[in-house]
């Protein structure tokens, strides 16, 4: 939700969020990556909170994303597995209990 508070705007995330979040690239001067976060909250499984992402992220910008990122990564799953054609990574800056998925091949 779009807010603006002392003459500035910013952006309040309701939890459980499930929605787009503008991640700047370190690697990329001044741009931002674009992902969909599902959180995992009434979610049965992370299979099903990747699923329900991807998704939404095809409904919003038409095309498949590549890479799908969580906080930690569930047991037995290693940084870089392939799962159903998203390379799963562990991302230290994404939120808590929840997934997001996004970027090109």
């Amino acid at each position: 939700m779009l807010r603006q508070e002392a003459g500035v705007w910013h952006y309040r995330a309701e939890y459980p969020y499930r929605g787009i979040l503008d991640v700047k690239a370190a690697c990329i001067d001044g741009k931002f990556r674009r992902l969909m976060v599902w959180s995992l909250v009434g979610c049965g499984s992370v299979r099903e909170a990747l699923c329900q992402a991807e998704v939404h992220f095809w409904a919003m910008f038409c095309f498949r994303p590549a890479y799908a990122f969580m906080r930690r990564l569930p047991g037995g799953v290693e940084n870089g597995q392939d799962f159903e054609g998203l390379i799963l990574l562990e991302a230290e800056w994404m939120l808590e209990k929840c997934v997001a998925v996004g970027g090109r091949q």
